[in-house]
């Protein structure tokens, strides 16, 4: 009997000892492995880190500098990829009332009492200005730089795109429900009777060539349309992952549940019931499945898999596509087809559950311990 017990002993022993060490390698690696997967993200062109100083603010994809007091960003620059192209020479939000500004990993924010600018760090270069409140006035003038050929769309349409703004080294486009004007090289937005939560977009068309030029087209009307209603971008897993985030539509939020190997799990909430299509982009190393592998659940459902036009079309369908870009990239479009809270699943089609090292040693625990007892009762 003492011999059984002198063994269990010894075999818990093991594993709170590898419990403990494993829990303190785990804290001091994370954060290195945290800067690691940031760094991916910009080799990768996903997103990427801003740093400030003095009211200039420079990222890997944009620069600006802000006056907080006046609401206005100058000296809007996106990079190419090969040089920085300065689309506008001022954005100003008019009667502003500045609260705070801060920068959270690839986001800036600048808070007005009743309005918002963000400006993403990312490819597309994301600037969004939100106003939520249907009883004060909404105005921002776009001043386009010189060298920037701007095109007026003629779209009547609630959600299109008004204008399109380009040279011979990108194009972008201003994207907003509210009325608008052209005067010379400034675009006004003019919300002042607004009847529902105000915005203007402005955003960049990543460049790409062939066939995956015309899928980022397709992505890009989705998002304006506003079909599209939020994306995420996952880099690395489980506690050192990296992720970015932009709501399109603001009552929708993305949140990962959980990632590990082969399985990603994210929560899906809005208040509007309306249904959208979400854009999940993340490493394949990451999950270490090739994208035809990949099935998707939403709520157990399973969903089926079809073009992205099909995606972008299924309203009421539960239907996603799945593409791998040359850069290891998981490009994921599913569409939600209502809302309150929903849980979306992307694991591989065969995935056989995990198991960790302490759990191993409990199974050899458990085996010992009914090997020894039973090898006594013989002797």
């Amino acid at each position: 009997m003492m011999k059984r017990f002198t063994i269990l002993a010894v075999v818990i022993l093991l594993i709170t000892s590898l419990a403990i060490s494993s829990g303190a390698q785990h804290h001091s690696d994370t954060r290195e492995r945290k800067m690691q997967n940031m760094s991916r993200a910009e080799e990768k062109n996903c997103f990427g880190t801003f740093s400030a100083e003095d009211g200039t603010v420079e990222g890997r994809f944009v620069s600006f500098d802000h006056d907080d007091e006046n609401g206005t960003i100058s000296d809007f620059e996106i990079y190419t990829g090969e040089s920085y192209v300065k689309v506008f020479d001022r954005v100003m939000i008019q009667d502003f009332n500045h609260i705070e500004t801060n920068i959270s990993g690839a986001v800036f924010t600048m808070n007005g009492s009743d309005s918002r600018i963000m400006i993403h760090n990312n490819p597309r270069t994301i600037m969004q200005v939100n106003n939520p409140y249907t009883d004060t006035p909404f105005m921002i003038d776009y001043e386009v730089s010189d060298e920037i050929d701007i095109e007026e769309t003629g779209e009547t349409r609630p959600y299109s795109i008004k204008y399109r703004l380009s040279d011979d080294r990108f194009e972008g486009v201003i994207n907003t429900p509210l009325n608008t004007t052209l005067d010379n090289d400034t675009i006004t937005v003019d919300g002042e009777n607004h009847s529902e939560t105000a915005h203007s977009l402005f955003m960049n068309k990543p460049t790409y060539t062939g066939e995956e030029s015309a899928r980022q087209e397709q992505l890009r009307n989705g998002i304006a349309e506003e079909i599209i209603g939020a994306e995420i971008d996952i880099i690395g897993r489980g506690a050192a992952h990296v992720s970015h985030q932009v709501r399109y539509r603001e009552n929708v939020h993305l949140q990962i549940i959980s990632m590990e190997q082969e399985r990603l799990r994210i929560r899906v909430q809005s208040e509007d019931p309306q249904g959208t299509s979400l854009m999940i982009r993340i490493e394949k190393d990451s999950l270490e499945l090739e994208a035809d592998q990949i099935r998707l659940e939403l709520d157990g459902e399973e969903g089926e898999r079809g073009s992205l036009q099909e995606v972008l079309e299924a309203e009421d369908d539960l239907r996603y596509e799945v593409q791998e870009r040359d850069d290891g990239i998981l490009e994921i479009v599913v569409n939600v087809p209502s809302f309150s809270e929903r849980e979306i699943v992307i694991e591989g089609e065969t995935r056989l559950p995990g198991f960790t090292l302490p759990i191993l040693l409990l199974v050899f625990a458990v085996t010992t311990i009914v090997w020894s007892f039973k090898k006594n009762r013989k002797d």
